[in-house]
This record gives C-alpha cells, sequence and structure tokens, in this order.
C-alpha cells in the first residue's frame, strides 16, 4: 500500500495535524516554548501542564518516515518543530523526572511511560535526520524519565495498557543505551500482564475485559514484539486479538457498555502491525479502515486534546506499517461473520449469541449490559437496567454482577438473570473538592510514597467503590435474532425505569462516551 489518497489513516492525519501542531507553543522567547498545553501556556486556565502532548514526536516521526507530510508543510520545519517539542519535554519533566496529567506534582506512572516510549521511537526512526548532537540530547532528555519508571511503579489498580507503555519504554532504553536494569524493569511489568492475562484471551483494565484500551494495549505490546522477538509475544497478541474480535460488530461499531470501562474506540496500529503474521489482526485491520471511514466507531477525528496524541501516534503507526506491507495479508472471518452460534467466557462475564442474521453480547459481569444486532443493523444497545427512585436518586445494575453467576453457559433461546441495583454515584468536583486536590498536590504528593496512596484512595473511591444494592432487577432476555430484554424489579417500590439511556454510564472514565456514527440515527430508525 502506497501513502496515497487511500490511507484512511494517513487522510485522518492530516485532519488532525493542524490542531496537533497548534497545541505548541512556537515562542523560542517563551519560558514554555516547545510545551504542548495551550490550557497551560495558552490559555493560562491551569497551573501545571499535561505532559502528553510532548510525545507528539513520535507520530511526526512516522510521518516524516513514510513521507506522509502535506505539501504544506517541508520536513524541515517539522524537523525543526520536534526539536523545539523536546525542549519543551526538558522544561516541564520534575526533579525526579516525572510528567503530570491530571494534577500538578501528580507524577503520572502513565504519561512519563507514554512519553519516554514515544521520544525512544522518534529518535530511532529519525536517525541520520538528527546530527549526533541531536541524537544524544534527545537520549539525555528521556533519561530522567527512564530514571523516574526504575523507582516507581503503579499501585492503584492493574491497568495493562500503563504497564505495556512502561515496558515498551524499558526495553527502548536498553535497544539504545544497554542498560541491563531497565531491561529486568521491563521484564517486571511485562511478566505482570502476562501473568494476569485472562485465558479467554484479555488483557485486564482494573480487573475486567475493555476492548478498547484492549487495542491500545496490543498496539504497545506489538511494538514490543517487533523489537523483542525473542520475548515470545506472538501467542499472547494471538489470543488478544482473537478475544478483541468478539467486540467489532456488524454495522462497524465496536465495543461498548458491556466493556469494563464503556470505551468504543478502536486502535489500528497494533493491529497493523501484526497484520502480516496473524490473520485476525488483518482482518481486524480490514474492519477498523472501513469502521474509521465512516466514523462507524470512535476514531481521531473524535478526539478530545486529552488522548489527541495517542490517537495521533496510533494512527500514524498504522499508516506507517500499512505503507510497508508490500502483499495483501491473508484473512479470517471475524465472529459477527462466521455464526459461531453461543459461547460463554466467564472470566470477562460475556455471552455472546451470534447467527446467521444475528449478533449480540450481554456481560453478565456488567450488570447485563449488552448489544444487539440483526441483518446488520443495532437493535438494542442497553447499558443496564437504570431506574429513578422517589427521592430522586439514581439506581443501576451496571456495576454489578448476575447473582448467582452462572457456573456454566446459559441455556436456551430465554434466560432470566438476577443483578443487584446499585446507588449510582458520579461525584462532580466543585470548589472544595478542587481546593482539597491542590492541597495534596502541594504537600502529599511531593512525596512519592503518600502520593501513590492518595491515588489508590481517588482509584477507589472513583472506580472500585460498590455501594451496598438498595434492590434487584430480573433481566429477562430473550436471544437469537429477536432480541429483547425485559426487566422486573424488586425492593424499590415507586421506581420509574429509564428507558432512554443508552450513552448512561456508572463509573468515572474519562476515555468515554465519544460521539459515533449511529448514535443519533439508527435505534431511532428502529423503532
Amino acid at each position: 500500500m502506497t501513502c496515497s489518497e487511500d490511507n484512511v489513516y494517513l487522510q485522518a492525519l492530516h485532519r488532525a495535524l493542524p490542531r496537533l501542531l497548534s497545541s505548541f507553543n512556537a515562542d523560542p522567547t517563551s519560558e514554555l516554548a516547545g510545551v504542548g498545553d495551550r490550557l497551560h501556556w495558552g490559555w493560562k486556565l491551569i497551573d501545571f501542564p499535561n505532559g502528553t502532548f510532548q510525545g507528539a514526536v513520535h507520530g511526526l516521526a512516522l510521518l516524516l518516515d513514510m513521507k506522509g507530510l502535506p505539501k504544506t508543510i517541508s520536513e524541515a520545519s517539522l524537523l525543526r518543530r520536534m526539536k523545539l517539542i523536546v525542549q519543551g519535554l526538558g522544561k516541564i519533566t520534575s526533579s525526579a523526572g516525572s510528567l503530570d496529567e491530571a494534577l500538578p506534582h501528580e507524577a503520572s506512572f502513565c504519561v512519563t511511560a507514554l512519553v519516554a516510549a514515544d521520544l525512544l521511537a522518534a529518535r530511532d526512526l529519525l536517525g541520520q535526520r538528527l546530527p549526533v548532537a541531536d541524537q544524544d540530547n534527545w537520549l539525555e532528555t528521556t533519561r530522567p524519565l527512564i530514571g523516574f519508571l526504575m523507582v516507581q511503579d503503579e499501585h492503584h489498580g492493574l491497568i495493562s495498557n500503563h504497564l505495556a507503555s512502561a515496558a515498551l519504554a524499558m526495553y527502548r532504553w536498553h535497544a539504545a543505551t544497554g542498560d541491563n536494569s531497565a531491561e529486568s524493569r521491563g521484564q517486571l511489568w511485562l511478566s505482570r500482564i502476562l501473568q494476569a492475562q485472562s485465558s479467554e484471551g484479555w488483557f485486564s483494565e482494573y480487573g475486567g475485559a475493555d476492548p478498547g484500551y484492549q487495542s491500545w494495549c496490543t498496539t504497545q505490546l506489538a511494538q514490543l514484539h517487533l523489537l523483542r522477538p525473542d520475548l515470545g509475544l506472538a501467542e499472547p497478541l494471538s489470543r488478544s486479538l482473537a478475544f478483541l474480535a468478539l467486540a467489532a460488530h456488524p454495522d462497524g461499531s465496536f465495543g461498548g457498555s458491556y466493556g469494563w470501562r464503556n470505551t468504543r474506540f478502536l486502535l489500528p496500529g497494533g493491529l497493523s502491525l501484526l497484520a502480516d503474521t496473524d490473520m485476525t489482526a488483518a482482518s481486524l485491520c480490514q474492519f477498523a479502515r472501513n469502521s474509521i471511514s465512516q466514523n462507524s466507531c470512535v476514531g481521531l477525528d473524535c478526539m478530545d486534546a486529552g488522548n489527541l496524541v495517542p490517537f495521533f501516534n496510533d494512527y500514524a503507526l498504522a499508516a506507517w506499517s500499512d505503507q510497508k506491507r508490500m502483499i495483501s495479508p491473508s484473512l479470517s472471518k471475524l465472529p459477527f461473520q462466521s455464526a459461531i452460534g453461543r459461547h460463554w467466557y466467564p472470566d470477562a462475564g460475556w455471552l455472546i449469541d451470534c447467527g446467521k442474521y444475528h449478533y449480540s453480547i450481554v456481560n453478565l459481569k456488567r450488570g447485563g449490559a449488552c448489544v444487539a444486532f440483526q441483518n446488520g443493523i443495532r437493535r438494542l444497545d442497553d447499558p443496564g437496567a437504570l431506574v429513578s427512585c422517589p427521592d430522586g436518586t439514581l439506581c443501576a445494575s451496571q456495576l454489578s454482577t448476575a447473582a448467582p453467576f452462572p457456573d456454566t453457559c446459559p441455556k436456551g433461546d430465554e434466560i432470566t438473570l438476577r443483578f443487584p441495583l446499585l446507588p449510582v454515584r458520579r461525584p462532580q468536583s466543585g470548589p472544595l473538592g478542587f481546593l482539597a486536590l491542590r492541597l495534596a498536590s502541594l504537600t502529599l504528593f511531593r512525596f512519592l510514597a503518600a502520593g501513590n496512596r492518595v491515588k489508590r484512595l481517588l482509584a477507589r473511591y472513583l472506580i472500585h467503590r460498590r455501594p451496598s444494592p438498595v434492590g434487584f432487577v430480573s433481566r429477562h432476555y430473550r436471544l437469537l435474532p429477536e432480541f429483547s430484554v425485559t426487566d422486573s424489579f424488586e425492593g424499590v417500590p415507586g421506581c420509574q425505569p429509564i428507558t432512554e439511556a443508552r450513552h448512561f454510564s456508572a463509573i468515572h472514565m474519562a476515555s468515554q462516551g465519544y460521539w459515533q456514527v449511529g448514535d443519533d440515527d439508527h435505534l431511532e430508525k428502529n423503532t
């Protein structure tokens, strides 16, 4: 495939490039020259810079390597800007070697790892385009980030895509410097990911299976696999791809409220890297191209500032990999194309029902959240049972598991499952909350151990907390093509079911809720 107009990833990258470049401070006289967070250096609305933007050098280096720049931007000017971005990174790196994302002095494990991995990849891609002095400077700019990762770990949950980024950064540092301690550190995190991988194939995201973040983890592990084939990642990635394919839908959408983190994006970079050797990856590649070209799944065009750079880099990786491919890879049928019948994934809680004319997924560990398609059209998108109580509170099944949980695959075409109804708690930070966080940033976050404890408490409060049930809902599912779900409630007198709530979420998760085609059309047409 050549770098031409039929490369859907390149088209998306060209649309996003002006927005990305506008994020960076290009004033060489500014103390924040090269910094990418406009809310900090431009609008001056926040008192710290989000370091995620500095990782954009990876995507830009991929564009340079594939000669994929639009005609209005020269390679020399972009390379000059990339050097400024690296200078900006040096200015916002803390004395401990960390970067922030959400709070000042946060010392974000994820962002520090992500940017370190991206900067090392960009340095390698640019090669002789960078003078030796600049190559050395980029390496020295990365060194504090690697030093931070040598002493810091992630304690508030097992988040596989974060650990994969950290492992990738360490193995790249080892490749660039021969530092064996970095390799050992990377192996620590890689082992943690693989040990937690379910026998069903999925990588853990806060303890559950989430398709969107699994695609992100796949990209990081695929890059590591290409860097170090000796690590034996082909088999774990193959199993991951087989599970990931279940979340590809007949209408081109992907994931949803049945995922552990409610995401609906599909990152194509890792799929494209693996397409030559894995037929499922190749099939998902084809699916991703079609879906992204039609906005059927959440993509780069939908991204806010917080996720712009990671998505830009991933699309650049997919475009770069597609350009390098010399022959069309072999494809296999995706699950929704193959009438696979009924399958049960108890670790994830997923019940898959697929026939010639239908495809449906029910998550028994996510309050019975489900999606159902008939003849390629979405019939139902249900986030679980949701009711409004007389006192105005909301109660939902989304964060609960079927009780009792089935030991084997539920039998029959009609099944009834009972779920606890939990009060919905979705706190929004007010002035006092922000004041408390700022005080923590000025005090506790300056000490690594204390900051880690605060992060664990925040994760428990925002993500892991499960209030006591106030009632129950029995959800009666009719499977096969005429999919339907009927709810019967217990213990919540006077409650009113809320039926128009397919975008409802009971958890704090910034990367959910992005728009895609079908959000405002398909279900309305079916009613």
